[in-house]
């Protein structure tokens, strides 16, 4: 009988040591090593450990996606293991790996801190340590927070939507309380994810994003480009990625919604926003010229297999010649899926807009039966009707990555997602067949 006694007790130990064992950090945030961050002009530095995260801040955004789910489900103090063999601080509490995390991030050498440039006004670029200090206090204000790309300028509105819309969340965890720093941290997050996505909103000519005018159509609304790309080395101009874009539009109706429940006013007014960039793509002539920016006309494809489908392009360069403008990846089936997850973002967006009532003005431009979005939808749901039949549905000249394989999905990338299932089916399932 003891030594059953004996075997118990010592299960009971490993039980116990199972359960204090901090759980990893999401694998979207890359491997952990060591860093060094430094401060007035690196007088004093400390190492620390935290996770090399790929992808620029759309990457961080991922990894903050994870850390968020951690600290809500568990509290501020939740820890969080980072893998690192040989370290001192391999494990963190959650609310520090996500204040390192974004303060390595906002130290990085291609992110800068804008202050000015409002009215007219001279614009001055600083960097963390210029306006923060290393408590998290701020030093000065600052307008924007700008990621950079090889040519020194803003070029990925999803990538500052996306960070911006975590860090507001990370905000709300921290206005909670429960650990020390949490008002420090609530006014940081705040003020990062305001200049973030103040740059979304900022004009081209003045070091943003967006590229607005009159619309076509109809002289007395705005239509504006949110300018997006993955590649760093190409200008601002050239970023007309369809479903970054979509990205960015769908992101300031997250963060307007947030905003909202928390009765935060950031002095933007983010439906505005969303209305003219659906407008971009329902009233606006188009990439007719070089440097005009596209409507979603723009991004259809030539007719493809035996149906005469419509794919989505993935995007368009309007600094190129016309012959180019328009291309597909070409690589994987990612085209099938950025296809069907442009309509996945349409979706959240158009529902939104119904619910925030200004969603009518769509219907005759994206959500009648002869729209482009109707044309996409077909595609889509040919596709998805017969699966073994794919000269009906699909390009089979080489490089045409439209083909779309049947086991292709879309991209789910944000839980938050308020669209209903087949929201675009029940609005075009009376269209007839062309």
């Amino acid at each position: 009988m003891p030594s059953l006694r004996v075997a118990i007790g010592l299960l009971m130990l490993a039980l116990g040591s199972l359960a204090l064992a901090a759980p990893p950090a999401p694998s979207a945030c890359g491997v952990a090593r060591s860093f060094e961050r430094c401060e007035d002009g690196k007088r004093r530095c400390e190492r620390v450990t935290a996770y090399d995260v790929p992808d620029y801040w759309h990457g961080l955004a991922q990894c903050l996606r994870g850390l968020r789910d951690r600290w809500s489900r568990d509290g501020p103090d939740a820890p969080v293991s980072l893998g690192a063999a040989g370290v001192a601080d391999n494990d963190a509490q959650v609310s520090t790996l996500v204040r390192r995390q974004v303060l390595l991030a906002m130290s990085a050498s291609p992110v800068r801190f804008v202050a000015g440039g409002s009215n007219g006004t001279a614009t001055e670029e600083l960097r963390l340590d210029d306006v923060f200090d290393a408590r998290s206090a701020p030093r000065r204000g600052f307008d924007r927070v700008v990621l950079l790309n090889d040519r020194g300028v803003a070029y990925n509105a999803m990538g500052q939507s996306g960070l911006s819309y975590f860090l507001f969340q990370m905000a709300v965890l921290a206005d909670r309380g429960g650990y020390p720093q949490a008002a420090a941290d609530t006014a940081l997050y705040r003020a990062l994810a305001r200049g973030a996505i103040t740059t979304v909103l900022t004009p081209v000519s003045a070091g943003g994003l967006a590229a607005s005018r009159p619309c076509d159509d109809d002289a007395s609304l705005r239509c504006t480009w949110y300018h997006s790309i993955t590649r760093r080395d190409q200008p601002t101009a050239a970023g007309a990625t369809l479903n970054q874009h979509l990205h960015a539009v769908r992101d300031l109706g997250l963060i307007a919604d947030l905003l909202r429940k928390q009765r935060w006013n950031e002095g933007t007014d983010f439906n505005r926003a969303i209305i003219e960039g659906l407008n971009q793509l329902a009233f606006a002539a188009g990439s007719t010229r070089p440097g005009a920016p596209p409507n979603l006309a723009d991004f259809l494809s030539p007719p493809a297999g035996k149906a005469r489908v419509r794919w989505a392009y993935y995007g368009l360069n309007p600094t190129a010649a016309d012959g180019r403008r328009a291309y597909f990846l070409g690589v994987g089936g990612k085209d099938c899926s950025y296809h069907l997850h442009v309509l996945d973002l349409f979706s959240q967006i158009l529902q939104r807009a119904q619910a925030q009532g200004f969603g009518a003005r769509y219907e005759a431009p994206l959500l009648a039966c002869g729209s482009e979005l109707a044309a996409l939808q077909r595609a889509a749901t040919l596709r998805r009707n017969e699966p073994n039949r794919p000269a009906l549905w699909s390009d089979p000249r080489p490089g045409r990555d439209f083909a779309c394989p049947a086991a292709a999905l879309g991209i789910d990338d944000n839980d938050d997602s308020q669209a209903k299932a087949g929201f675009l089916d029940s609005r075009f399932a009376a269209c007839p067949s062309p």
